[in-house]
């Protein structure tokens, strides 16, 4: 999907905050890292464009390194920043990210892929007919247990 035009971009955010008035989280959000657009100016422009007229968050999904997830912490404070995961070139903590500045830290679709892992792994098990090692993993007591949690 290209990126849209900074005017309508900005102009859809600004809609979106008055048609919710406060009832559901606004994002403002850029998505020039992942489209190709390594712009870093462009895309701070566009989140303080965004977080000046109402967003209640602002995210540009995986800036390229600390600096820049810094940089548009920087820039659009005290609007809170969003990251996933972490910038490009590696993996920080949690507590890296919040020393960068970062409030809100999203997973996408991690957790998914860690687990698609796990039963990929199995299946390689099964098929070379280790049944011990396609069937580890958490025992039923303590799936009992985490269900049994969410009913209170």
């Amino acid at each position: 999907m290209p990126i849209r035009d900074f005017d309508e971009a900005v102009s859809r955010v600004r809609s979106a905050v008055d048609a919710l008035k406060g009832r559901i989280v606004v994002t403002g959000r850029t998505d020039n890292f992942i489209q190709g657009r390594p712009d870093l100016d462009d895309t701070i422009r566009r989140l303080t464009a965004f977080a000046e007229v109402g967003a209640d968050v602002v995210y540009a999904p995986f800036p390229p390194d600390r600096d820049a997830l810094v940089a548009i912490v920087t820039a659009v404070a005290p609007t809170p920043v969003n990251v996933l995961v972490s910038p490009s070139d590696k993996v920080l903590t949690v507590a890296e990210l919040q020393q960068a500045g970062v409030k809100r830290i999203s997973l996408g679709p991690l957790l998914y892929a860690h687990a698609m892992g796990a039963v990929e792994e199995a299946a390689k098990a099964l098929l070379a007919g280790d049944l011990a090692s396609a069937t580890t993993g958490m025992n039923f007591a303590r799936v009992n247990e985490l269900l049994a949690r969410g009913k209170n």
